[in-house]
């Protein structure tokens, strides 16, 4: 069967006018104090909706975008406690059905044992919109609330990646994780692949999808577009998410 790109997950940089390109591990946590990250969430939901209709229109008509959230958006005492209410209506009035669009939950937010936090993940599950659990591993997931909320996909952090060699502790959790979430009905995607050995192996365990800078590192969305026309002459050197099986 022929391999297609069907996923890519919208990141944020900053072009400063004096600083240059500046990355999100040094303006986010700003942005999360001030209550900015409010306003760029809802920038970035509607970026990705403007995008992922047109790249289903001329690449793939089951392409899916993933969409990081913060905790700040499911806040009902927030400016922006609606945030996924909105971001339905935004779905529904571009005419896109919500599997274009996976949005990328913190487990800090999973332990979030409020009613109101709860029915928001739902709301979105219903509107089919899916739900990944972002950095799985490195913090105290619950199990049941994995179950309960529906979740879509986890995503196995890359500290459990970057040292991936066979035998090894991180493969064997990387086994476990995958297994876990295969019997809870949950796809898989490891972040970080960086080497050829490191795909390899999470092949080999059953991994379902796979991102890093040994597909190609991030990019703006024109230069992706022209990327995914030339995969399939070269398959390992010109994906960006690429499912482990055929499909």
């Amino acid at each position: 069967q022929k391999r297609k790109v069907v996923k890519a997950e919208a990141l944020i940089r900053w072009h400063h006018p004096e600083r240059g390109l500046v990355m999100p591990d040094a303006f986010i946590p700003i942005a999360d104090e001030s209550g900015l990250i409010l306003e760029i969430g809802e920038w970035g939901f509607t970026e990705a909706l403007r995008q992922v209709k047109q790249w289903r229109s001329n690449l793939n008509p089951e392409f899916q975008i993933s969409v990081n959230t913060s905790p700040a958006h499911f806040d009902l005492n927030g400016p922006h406690a609606a945030s996924p209410e909105r971001w339905i209506s935004q779905l529904q009035d571009a005419g896109i059905d919500g599997g274009a669009i996976s949005v990328e939950i913190t487990e800090g937010l999973l332990m979030d044992t409020s009613t109101e936090t709860r029915q928001k993940l739902l709301k979105l599950r219903d509107a089919e919109i899916q739900v990944a659990l972002d950095d799985f591993g490195t913090g105290h997931s619950s199990l049941a609330y994995l179950n309960q909320l529906h979740i879509d996909y986890l995503k196995i952090d890359r500290s459990f990646v970057q040292n991936l060699k066979k035998p090894s502790n991180d493969l064997a959790l990387c086994n476990a994780i995958i297994v876990m979430a295969h019997t809870l009905g949950l796809k898989v995607v490891a972040e970080g692949i960086e080497t050829l050995e490191q795909h390899q192996l999470l092949k080999e365990v059953g991994c379902d999808y796979g991102q890093g800078y040994l597909y190609s590192p991030a990019m703006t969305a024109d230069a992706f577009t022209e990327w995914v026309r030339k995969f399939e002459q070269n398959p390992l050197e010109e994906r960006k998410v690429i499912p482990f099986n055929n499909n």
